[in-house]
């Protein structure tokens, strides 16, 4: 497959991204079955004082850890109740409920695989953060534009943890916020590394450019509407720019540098396992849905994209501004 065929089908793939963005919904929580069973739950439990104090007193360990309320666990009950009844039925579809798979509940994790799976990509994010700061020379003068980059992706693999462990409205925010702000500053040094712009003025229009744009972005979502769509559309038109831009410095340089290969091949590769989310599945064995396995994919990818950028920081060891010393 040429380098060509293969960005026509990348971009083909973010393009059906933007479309389905929209269309996402539930069924679940809409059935009368769960409704009534919801509301049972409360009225037998969480709004009969004797039996919410014995709740609270004798539920397990994990669910205090992490801290259920008794609305929340009868959501899950009833979710995980509807999901076994129409499985005894055998009805093959699984239904959605508030927009998420109705998955199995472990040590009081209901995404057990995306929350290890995301802690495995900050593992080896860090790791590799860690690295690029000591083995890149101080004289690359976009080494602290990289450096921030790399901590921003760290922090948000930090808050996807932290998310798919536990869901509340904080987690759910700062996860989203802190994904955008991986791809907007990774859009940064993709454009920056793509077009080669040297002059520090033209570097902060750039640097300017984008942060207004993630700042709009955010404000919209924080205080106009929380929409998973618009964000969905928001986050794939700023992959397009990361990829494309160093889609352009991978062809440009790829006789030159036997690592130009690497980016566009891990970009393009993150991108594509991220189209996992356009075929979306319910989950394998109530664990193990497309997310998850999308953030399984991204940890070699990382690590692709990671020592990509270290050495091509260590090939400006030798700069001008050695010599000028």
């Amino acid at each position: 497959m040429t380098k060509n065929r293969f960005g026509c089908i990348l971009i083909t793939v973010i393009m059906i991204m933007i479309m389905i963005s929209g269309t996402i919904g539930s069924k679940g929580d809409r059935t009368t079955y769960f409704k009534k069973c919801l509301t049972a739950c409360r009225n037998s439990t969480c709004n009969n004082p004797d039996a919410v104090v014995q709740y609270y007193e004798n539920r397990e360990f994990w669910i205090n850890a992490m801290f259920w309320s008794c609305e929340d666990d009868c959501r899950y009950l009833c979710m995980r109740n509807l999901t076994e009844f129409r499985a005894s039925l055998g009805k093959t579809e699984i239904y959605k409920f508030y927009g998420k798979w109705p998955f199995k509940r472990i040590l009081g994790t209901e995404e057990i695989a995306s929350c290890l799976f995301s802690l495995g990509n900050f593992i080896v994010s860090s790791f590799y953060c860690v690295q690029y700061i000591k083995e890149v020379p101080s004289s690359y003068d976009l080494k602290d534009m990289w450096s921030f980059h790399f901590v921003i992706v760290c922090l948000s693999w930090v808050f996807s943890t932290i998310f798919h462990a536990r869901e509340y409205v904080l987690t759910e925010h700062l996860d989203y916020y802190f994904a955008a702000a991986n791809i907007f500053s990774g859009s940064v040094v993709g454009v920056i590394n793509s077009l080669e712009i040297s002059s520090t003025l033209a570097q902060y229009v750039v640097v300017g450019f984008f942060a207004t744009w993630y700042f709009r972005h955010i404000y919209f979502l924080e205080f106009v509407k929380f929409d998973y769509g618009y964000n969905v559309k928001v986050l794939v038109v700023q992959s397009i720019i990361v990829t494309l831009s160093w889609f352009a410095w991978s062809y440009r340089y790829r006789n030159k540098y036997q690592h130009a290969k690497k980016i566009s091949v891990a970009l393009g590769l993150i991108v594509l396992a991220g189209a996992l989310e356009v075929f979306d599945f319910a989950p394998i064995f109530g664990i193990f849905d497309a997310h998850s396995i999308w953030h399984l994919l991204t940890i070699p990818l990382y690590h692709v994209y990671f020592t990509f950028a270290i050495t091509d920081g260590k090939r400006h060891r030798y700069t001008k501004k050695d010599h000028d010393k």
